[in-house]
């Protein structure tokens, strides 16, 4: 049966109850009226047998040739039939045909009554099925999720070990990597600052100066990273304080500008002193910043910027 053909299973158990009920309720009283009218025809019928009417005898008195008329007007006149029959007849005999009648109409709804049970039942028997087959295929696709729930709890935990071995072997890396950066870093700042200390030599040397000991680095907060004391031909002590960097960018300049006059108190400095920025690249614009604030600038090749000289 199609879709449309179908009744809900709660539309067709509520039809099949209240069949019931009205089958139920039209047996009981067609029995209990057929029962008491059938009693009395019983009765009647017994009755007849056992002490005829009185219209028996009548009949018994009579000739033969008027029992042959009589017998022919029963026959072929219908009028005098019917009365004879209502004289003959007791009147619960009379209504019998129409009780029959009466019967069989009530037969005949009990059985349609009974023909839409039946409809009622094939139609609920259906529904029935459907809802069997229906939670079937929900049971079949519980299990499927469930299955497939379990596949993918599986694939998580494995996932999630080679994410955690992943993640460890990445640390590792990373903490390699620093190793090697600060490495590189100790190297490369090493040799900045060796670089800058070279170049100091000789351009103080080229300008006549006598150091008095060798250009040295000085961690004073991450700000100096080189300092030289040189004697001139004039008998003048000149401090030197250089900044060095890999990369010199203007910005570089100026902060080291900003923090030049402190650094020349806290180290105690006295006389005269100039302040130079080393860069390994020096960038468009850091001359120009250095010439703006006094300060000299160096690279491998040399001095680019002479500085301007103070006095502490």
């Amino acid at each position: 049966m199609g879709t449309a053909g179908r009744v809900a299973p709660k539309e067709a158990t509520r039809r099949l109850s209240d069949g019931l009920r009205t089958g139920e309720r039209e047996t009981t009283a067609l029995y209990h009226h057929n029962s008491d009218r059938l009693g009395t025809a019983r009765k009647l019928v017994a009755h007849w047998r056992v002490a005829p009417p009185r219209y028996n005898t009548i009949l018994m008195s009579l000739s033969d040739q008027e029992k042959r008329r009589f017998v022919e007007a029963l026959r072929h006149d219908p009028a005098f039939r019917e009365e004879v029959r209502n004289l003959v007849l007791p009147d619960e005999l009379l209504t019998l045909p129409s009780l029959v009648a009466e019967n069989g109409r009530q037969i005949g709804k009990l059985q349609v009554a009974v023909s839409e049970l039946q409809v009622a039942v094939s139609e609920l028997q259906v529904a029935v099925a459907g809802l069997q087959a229906s939670f079937a295929g929900l049971r079949e696709e519980v299990a499927a999720n469930g299955r497939r729930i379990d596949r993918l709890q599986s694939d998580f935990r494995d996932l999630r070990g080679e994410f955690d071995d992943l993640r460890s072997d990445m640390n590792r890396k990373i903490d390699d990597l620093r190793t090697e950066v600060g490495r590189l870093s100790q190297i490369v700042g090493g040799t900045v600052e060796e670089d800058a200390a070279s170049v100091v030599r000789t351009v103080l040397e080229g300008h006549g100066a006598r150091l008095e000991a060798d250009p040295h680095g000085v961690a004073f907060n991450g700000e100096l990273d080189v300092l030289a004391t040189a004697v001139e031909d004039s008998g003048t002590t000149l401090s030197v304080l250089v900044e060095a960097k890999v990369r010199l960018r203007p910005a570089d300049v100026r902060k080291f500008a900003v923090a030049y006059p402190s650094l020349v108190e806290r180290l105690g400095l006295r006389g005269d002193h100039v302040g130079y920025v080393y860069g390994l690249r020096v960038y468009a614009g850091a001359e120009e910043a250095a010439r703006e604030v006094g300060l000299g600038v160096l690279c491998p090749d040399g001095e680019r910027l002479a500085p301007a000289r103070r006095v502490a």
